[in-house]
């Protein structure tokens, strides 16, 4: 009598569907293997705009096993079209999906967070900072003499991206010129700082990585494409508009950075995909 070894669909057949689909959801949510958390780009809008625009029906010729929910959606329609002319709120609700393009083509909005205190900048940060409001072209703000003493804060909000120190962001691309270089950010802090004209402005600190400068074997950089991510390097560099960014030219997309599993000296900057990319031109994308 010979044992034979049992394969994993035998193995899974001995528990109920309802482990399975524990354990894979686990799995997918898993933040220590994100091998499996690959799941989250099914998940992702574009999935659903895509389904939309390959099954979308025609409005005057609609199935019969369709017209009773046709006709539902029809009268929520209407009371949604009766609730904005009484409350005069149009935006509240839209009928199209996420237009990713409109995102990403105008600025974020900055949600301030909770205090945790104050600093005192020194003189090469303040001459930094008031470079920082001619280069976004703030010269009010960036007159007379400016505090040194900030607000520091444990958080802010670029649109849904929570920032704080130690959270990683992508820059937004230089509006003009040609291929540009990927740069993120290493938050460092973040302070509310009290410029010229008076008004308090949401200000980063952060030390800068940027794509490696020599080819590597087996990578087309700056990409990654086993991974379908940009790889940076280990050690900050000096970017050239100093530590300070401010945080309305911040791509609203969470990332983080890992050691990049085969080359030494080397990050790969992870998110739920980077197919945005297409929408941030000058900056590379991804080739489909």
């Amino acid at each position: 009598m010979r044992t034979l070894p049992a394969g994993p669909l035998y193995v899974h057949s001995m528990f109920g569907p309802e482990s399975i689909w524990g354990s894979l959801g686990r799995w997918a949510h898993s933040k220590r293997y994100m091998e499996a958390s690959m799941l989250y780009a099914a998940l992702d809008r574009e999935a659903a705009m895509h389904a939309a625009n390959q099954c979308t029906l025609e409005p005057d010729q609609p199935t019969p096993g369709v017209r009773r929910q046709q006709r539902a959606a029809d009268n929520a329609l209407a009371e949604l079209e009766d609730d904005e002319g009484e409350d005069g709120d149009e935006g509240a609700f839209l009928s199209s999906l996420w237009d990713e393009g409109a995102y990403f083509g105008r600025d974020p909005e900055i949600f301030w967070g909770r205090p945790a205190g104050t600093a005192e900048l020194s003189p090469g940060d303040v001459a930094s900072i008031a470079a920082l409001y001619d280069r976004a072209e703030l010269p009010l703000a960036g007159r007379g003499s400016l505090e040194s003493c900030v607000h520091v804060m444990k958080e802010i909000w670029v649109e849904k991206v929570k920032l704080r120190a130690g959270s990683w962001f992508l820059c937004r691309p230089p509006e003009a010129g040609g291929r540009a270089k990927l740069w993120f950010g290493h938050v460092r802090r973040v302070v509310r700082h009290r410029g010229g004209d008076g008004e308090e402005r949401a200000l980063v600190e952060a030390d800068w990585y940027t794509t490696p400068g020599r080819p590597r074997q087996g990578l087309q950089l700056p990409f990654d494409m086993q991974l379908l991510s940009p790889v940076i390097t280990d050690q900050p560099v000096q970017h050239h508009d100093g530590p300070w960014y401010m945080p309305e030219a911040i791509v609203p997309w969470h990332c983080f950075a890992m050691p990049h599993p085969k080359h030494a000296g080397l990050q790969v900057m992870l998110a739920r995909h980077w197919w945005i990319l297409r929408n941030l031109s000058p900056y590379p994308a991804l080739p489909y």
